[in-house]
């Protein structure tokens, strides 16, 4: 088992998730979907250890900050220095994990046009340009479990098609992906299992044939 939460619950204001209990093996990509205000993005949020809860598991010990490197999450509200050029903000998050990043992320910013961007400032990019550049550095370390807050938002349908192959090499890797969007046919084709939350609670989950 590589990552489990059991029996998980968080409060927040008016919302709550409510004993929600997932196993997730490695190699999975698993599409998270429900209304807005479902609880998808909390949940997400929990499994990333933003917000902490003692009952998340990796490969069955409790998740700790220390043991986060490994996992990436992408906000769908992702924040940038806006002031930094595409390639000064790839540069300075490369500088973080020492260098040690993903040797193809250059041929997949080519792949996805946004190496024609790589000297715009991040303040002047597009919606779509911002999730690209967020997607990106999501990938650049190199994680085990990569968790995707509605990724697609934005992004030109041919750009979509090339980030599914590329997620869906990652996948083939052994690597874990989890997407979630509140849209449910933007997952055909792509999970190989499916969760649905309403109101902070699961009401399905499903290998997708």
């Amino acid at each position: 088992m590589m990552f489990e939460l059991k029996n998980v619950n968080h409060s927040y204001k008016n919302f709550n998730i409510k004993n929600i209990s997932l196993k997730i093996e490695e190699g999975e990509l698993i599409g998270i979907v429900g209304s807005n205000g479902s609880g998808k993005t909390t949940l997400l949020k929990i499994m990333a250890g933003i917000i902490n809860n003692e009952n998340v598991y990796n490969e069955g010990k409790k998740i700790t900050k220390n043991k986060l490197f490994k996992i990436s999450y992408m906000d769908s509200n992702a924040f940038f220095y806006e002031l930094l050029t595409v390639n000064e903000m790839l540069d300075f998050v490369k500088h973080i994990y020492n260098n040690s990043c993903d040797e193809r992320m250059d041929s997949w910013i080519e792949q996805i046009g946004l190496n024609r961007y790589k000297n715009e400032l991040i303040k002047n990019l597009s919606l779509g340009n911002r999730q690209k550049l967020a997607l990106m550095l999501t990938l650049l370390n190199r994680p085990t479990l990569i968790l995707l807050d509605e990724p697609f938002n934005g992004i030109d349908e041919a750009s979509v098609d090339i980030l599914i192959n590329i997620l869906k090499k990652l996948v083939m890797e052994k690597r874990t992906v989890i997407i979630t969007t509140h849209v449910k046919n933007v997952l055909n084709g792509l999970c190989t299992r499916l969760v649905e939350l309403n109101e902070g609670s699961v009401i399905s989950d499903n290998v997708v044939i």
